[in-house]
């Protein structure tokens, strides 16, 4: 499932849109600096999903790929719905990584729809592949901890869960080329200097034995 959601969606998508989650967390924090830090934690994430959406509508506008604005059950909010046939794509925060969103009406029609299925027996194959590109922090609420793709079965069962982050960094390393330093120097041995010219002043004297066998 994954090879077949990156060769679809065209991999660099889901990549910009992690770096679009990226950008949103840090963004969400200085746009909410002055606000009281009891009211700043809501007021983050507000502006924070705000944010994501607005900028997964540019970046699907931009790349050339579908999309919609989906009002929720009682029309009090919209949201982005990424359309790349199978695939219905929405960007949501969750607590826990590998857990779907809280409910909402839209995502179990999502679910329900789907056309991943726990069982083959199903009836009716859903019309599209439920897809939730979720984030969360760790803590530190200028970044993200995870950004994942899960992909539920129409009983809301995680069957694929890929790790776009991980992905990120994949690319990142391989975009880096190692630097080679080239060596331009060429030792060559000198000929201007003519070898010195060493005489051993030293005479030996020939040791002769005499007859007894002294060393004269």
């Amino acid at each position: 499932m994954k090879d077949r959601f990156l060769n679809i969606v065209r991999p660099q998508f889901p990549l910009e849109i992690v770096r679009v989650i990226e950008r949103a967390y840090p963004a969400a924090r200085r746009a909410t600096a002055t606000i009281d830090e009891h009211l700043q934690r809501n007021a983050a994430g507000f502006q924070r999903w705000a944010i994501i959406e607005t900028e997964l509508a540019k970046l699907a506008e931009n790349q050339g790929v579908d999309f919609k604005w989906v009002p929720n059950s009682t029309g009090s909010a919209f949201h982005v719905e990424l359309c790349v046939s199978p695939f219905r794509i929405t960007v949501s925060k969750t607590d826990e990584r590998g857990r779907l969103p809280d409910h909402a009406e839209f995502r179990k029609t999502m679910i329900v729809n789907t056309q991943l299925r726990l069982f083959d027996s199903c009836e009716e194959p859903g019309d599209h592949v439920a897809v939730f590109i979720v984030h969360g922090s760790n803590g530190d609420p200028s970044a993200p901890h995870y950004v994942d793709a899960l992909f539920p079965d129409q009983e809301g069962q995680i069957m694929y869960r890929v790790d776009l982050q991980g992905l990120v960094r994949e690319q990142d390393v391989s975009t880096i080329d190692s630097e080679i330093v080239g060596d331009d120097s060429h030792p060559q041995m000198r000929t201007d200097i003519e070898a010195e010219d060493i005489q051993d002043e030293v005479d030996p004297e020939i040791r002769r034995e005499d007859e007894t066998g002294t060393a004269q």
